[in-house]
């Protein structure tokens, strides 16, 4: 009996360890564990499409001839924005319904943030006068922390 009221004392305690240990971060980053509740689209600093709410506002309307620079924030629960760290594990990933109409291409590692580091950019290229959408997840050690409702996409001439 001794031992089994050891060897239960001893599993609650490492229980409780790996509980804490998970749950309490000493990391000061508010998004550790990015949070994201939605997104923002931003064309040469305007912002064009706000996902927030599980309501998307906007859509992007691109040429098809011309290849367009997109900044992407994310939005927290309190609507600020925020940027996850590819070296925190976080990586954008984008799905595109038709890709007849357009593309989507990630700026890759060292250039992934604008200039003023508070946006990540992709570029799309339209390749046919046509409309389609645009999902958008946020990875974290490969699976999706949050998706984005479609985003539609308009290719014009």
């Amino acid at each position: 009996m001794f031992k089994y009221n050891t060897l239960i004392k001893f599993l609650f305690a490492i229980f409780s360890i790996s509980f804490i240990a998970c749950s309490n971060d000493d990391n000061d980053e508010k998004h550790d564990h990015a949070d994201a509740e939605g997104l923002v689209l931003k064309i040469e600093e305007q912002t064009i499409v706000t996902y927030k709410e599980g309501v998307v506002t906007g859509s992007l309307t691109i040429s098809d001839t011309a290849e367009t620079e997109v900044e992407l924030a994310f939005l927290d629960d309190d609507g600020d924005e925020f940027v996850p760290h590819e070296d925190d594990g976080f990586t954008p990933e984008y799905v595109v319904s038709d890709t007849n109409i357009f593309v989507v291409e990630a700026e890759d590692g060292e250039h992934n943030h604008s200039s003023e580091e508070t946006h990540l950019a992709f570029h799309i290229e339209g390749k046919q006068v046509g409309t389609a959408t645009l999902t958008i997840k946020l990875l974290h050690n490969g699976h999706s922390d949050f998706t984005s409702k479609e985003i539609p996409v308009i290719v014009q001439n």
